[in-house]
């Protein structure tokens, strides 16, 4: 009757404070919670039926086939857009450069507004592809 008139903050304080307590329990406290806990499982398992029991192991089972599933599905859709970006890296051409090795300093502007001109015309030619 108590938990029922509390407020829904002073019952997340108690169930933090509650938390807490068990959790920071060590040796022989520690051991006696579990040894407790075990007890009260075991008395649960043992109260259920055959049929509550297969029911709630079939319950179980259904749990961990979609956690498995779930999981084999995030991953793949996390390795689809590693996919879709190295197909995209392979359809990108890179420009080809002009040998510099003998060309003098004066021609160095020429080279460089060639350049400038491969890059902005693939440029281009993305977002023609993307508009597409």
């Amino acid at each position: 009757e108590l938990y029922h008139k509390q407020g829904e903050t002073a019952r997340h304080r108690r169930r933090e404070r509650e938390r807490q307590r068990y959790h920071s329990l060590e040796g022989e406290d520690q051991k006696a919670r579990n040894a407790r806990r075990a007890k009260l499982e075991r008395d649960r398992y043992q109260k259920l039926s055959k049929d509550e029991l297969g029911d709630r192991n079939r319950r179980r089972r259904e749990r961990a086939k979609s956690r498995k599933t779930n999981a084999k599905r995030t991953e793949s859709t996390q390795q689809m857009p590693v996919a879709a970006a190295a197909a995209a890296a392979i359809e990108t051409q890179v420009p080809t450069l002009p040998d510099t090795s003998l060309a003098n300093p004066v021609d160095m502007s020429a080279v460089a507004a060639e350049v400038a001109e491969q890059v902005i015309g693939n440029a281009m030619d993305d977002d023609a592809q993307v508009q597409v």
